[in-house]
């Protein structure tokens, strides 16, 4: 996920950086303008990936690994009642 926000990131500022530099022209300012609105509205899907992201973590993959520790535990006691018992 670090990886994917810092491309993002990178994507985004090269965005606005090429915005900043379209609108300094007035031949170029509708460019500029252009690129900023596909900016924000980058940052604003990256966000909400962001915020999909840590739900999709919260709710399914912290069920999981509870899931598996319990898994762990359960085949621990059983592996130590088969060597009790033989």
């Amino acid at each position: 996920m670090k990886g994917v926000t810092f491309a993002a990131k990178g994507y985004f500022d090269a965005l606005v950086r090429m915005g900043e530099l379209a609108s300094e022209s007035q031949g170029s300012k509708d460019l500029g303008d252009v690129l900023f609105q596909m900016a924000e509205v980058h940052r604003q899907i990256q966000v909400q990936l962001e915020e999909m992201l840590k739900c999709f973590h919260n709710e399914l993959l912290s069920e999981l690994e509870k899931k598996v520790e319990l898994d762990a535990r359960y085949l621990t006691v059983s592996i130590c009642m088969c060597h009790l018992g033989s």
